[in-house]
């Protein structure tokens, strides 16, 4: 039961917001994206006017949305802190080296292997800590599993997992028990591991460039360096040009390839060339990894990462 289900508990609610003198809104640009922004104002509504509380609003991104309701729920002469040099502008961790190849999209596949290959036992990156972004369940349970089955400490966090899973791949990760993440943007924000020394984005975020700050910066934290690479395709060229201006103020290169797609707003088509196969199938219920379990390619079938690797 949530805060909102306990004050609307019918004529004897569970607790009442009245008398409350302190609220704070933690990744409120979050909270926006994922629906919650009625319940948000539906809970402050019950509350003391913004002159009567104190109220703190916290957000990684500085969008319209967020920028709205923190004129609404905020007082007037708010006090605002702003960490980094962007402004109000989105920007990138300058101590994560960013890498966006434009690929097609029947070739992600063989370009995602080669930057695994040194993270395999005996490579020059073996047993460092990185993180694999798809966004959707399916590709991540595709991807753990097969990661799984070709070596790599590998395990999935998506919504194909309880919450009580989740925390258990991150504890490990954290930990070092495992090395190797394959998520949904649901392990994008608000996860702190330290020692990340890579992300790997086989799609580009669908939320776009504000997703993919949020993934970028797993590693890179607490002063140490990171390295991001991106598979970014035509189908994504909508985003390139706000892409490419995020490279140019964080100081990393922008390929010629990545220009000519912000020029031209990119185009659909292209298959997927995947291993995994087609169908209704994917990585299972229980996603890849160690938590793997009911995994496999899907009804399709499909080959696995030998037949590319």
């Amino acid at each position: 039961m949530d805060m909102l289900d306990m004050h609307n508990k019918g004529g004897n609610p569970i607790c009442t917001l009245g008398a409350c003198q302190v609220l704070i809104l933690d990744e409120a640009d979050r909270m926006l994206d994922m629906g919650f922004e009625k319940d948000i104002r539906s809970i402050v509504s019950a509350m003391k006017s913004s002159k009567e509380r104190q109220t703190m609003l916290f957000t990684a991104t500085w969008p319209k949305n967020v920028q709205k309701i923190a004129a609404d729920l905020l007082k007037p002469d708010r006090v605002k802190v702003t960490v980094g040099s962007g402004g109000d502008k989105l920007t990138a961790n300058k101590a994560v080296s960013q890498f966006v190849k434009v690929v097609q999209q029947n070739d992600k596949w063989s370009e995602f292997a080669k930057l695994m290959e040194p993270y395999k036992k005996g490579g020059e990156c073996h047993g460092n800590r990185v993180m694999i972004f798809c966004n959707t369940k399916r590709d991540v349970n595709g991807i753990g599993q097969h990661l799984w089955q070709e070596g790599y400490s590998a395990d999935t966090c998506s919504g194909d997992r309880s919450q009580k899973e989740r925390e258990a791949v991150i504890a490990a990760f954290r930990k070092g028990t495992t090395t190797m993440v394959v998520a949904t943007d649901v392990a994008a924000r608000g996860i702190d591991v330290t020692g990340v020394e890579a992300v790997i984005n086989y799609d580009f975020p669908r939320d776009a460039c504000d997703d993919y700050i949020h993934r970028i910066g797993r590693t890179g934290r607490a002063g140490a360096t990171g390295v991001a690479h991106t598979l970014f395709t035509k189908q994504d060229g909508r985003y390139a040009k706000e892409l490419c201006r995020i490279l140019v103020d964080a100081n990393q290169e922008v390929t010629p390839e990545l220009q000519e797609l912000a020029r031209s707003g990119g185009s659909g088509g292209g298959g997927f060339g995947k291993p995994w196969g087609g169908g209704r199938g994917g990585g299972g219920r229980g996603g890849g990894g160690r938590g793997g379990g009911r995994g496999g390619g899907g009804r399709g079938g499909g080959g696995g990462f030998n037949k590319k690797w």
